[in-house]
């Protein structure tokens, strides 16, 4: 994720006319630090909308809601969308079934 390239060519090529020609450049990459950190920051946003889409938890504020799911489903156009939530009925039964 991080990288910095330094590079310098020349090419000279001598026929009927004279060609020179030389190229030089210098790449920089952010730090490891701060790719993970954006990284992260992107996987649990997208977390938390893609459960709020599925209604595992639902916003305070439901304009701002709106605001952010649109936003996120624009961006994402080209990803398939969630799968649907598990029904009521058998998340009930998981709850019934585990051991208190």
């Amino acid at each position: 994720m991080a990288s910095i390239a330094l590079s310098a060519n020349a090419f000279r090529f001598v026929s009927f006319r004279e060609l020179l020609e030389a190229e030089t450049g210098i790449t920089t990459n952010e730090p490891d630090q701060v790719a993970l950190q954006q990284a992260i920051e992107r996987a649990v946003h997208s977390l938390v909308l893609e459960g709020a889409q599925l209604g595992y938890w639902r916003f305070d504020d439901p304009d701002a809601a709106a605001a952010l799911l649109g936003s996120y489903q624009q961006a994402n156009v080209n990803t398939p969308a969630p799968a649907s939530a598990p029904q009521e009925s058998a998340l009930q039964s998981v709850v019934e079934a585990s051991p208190s």
